[in-house]
């Protein structure tokens, strides 16, 4: 995740990296002011290989595979992630994950 907010800013975009301490579970949210994610294409992203358009139209390489090995690794550890985002203003991803 952290990877990609770098990727999809330019040069002088700006990754940040939140941790909170609630009630039983650790919040883990990655933000940046990169290109970000058309509303219509938020609920694909997380598919094996998938690459919104406008990812590809900017010639960033990539598989596309990233986003949804992550979501396995937030379920696997019996965790959730979310995704808000909004063209040209950056991205937020929330991870959820329970204590142990």
């Amino acid at each position: 995740l952290i990877n990609n907010a770098i990727k999809y800013s330019d040069t002088n975009g700006k990754v940040s990296v939140v941790t909170k301490d609630k009630h039983n579970k650790i919040i883990i949210e990655i933000i940046d002011n990169g290109i970000g994610i058309p509303e219509v294409e938020l609920n694909n992203i997380f598919k094996d290989f998938y690459r919104a358009d406008n990812v590809i139209v900017t010639g960033i390489k990539g598989s596309g595979i990233g986003l949804s090995l992550v979501k396995e690794g937030v379920e696997i550890h019996g965790g959730k992630i979310r995704v808000e985002s909004q063209i040209d203003i950056g991205s937020k991803f929330t991870i959820e994950l329970p204590k142990i």
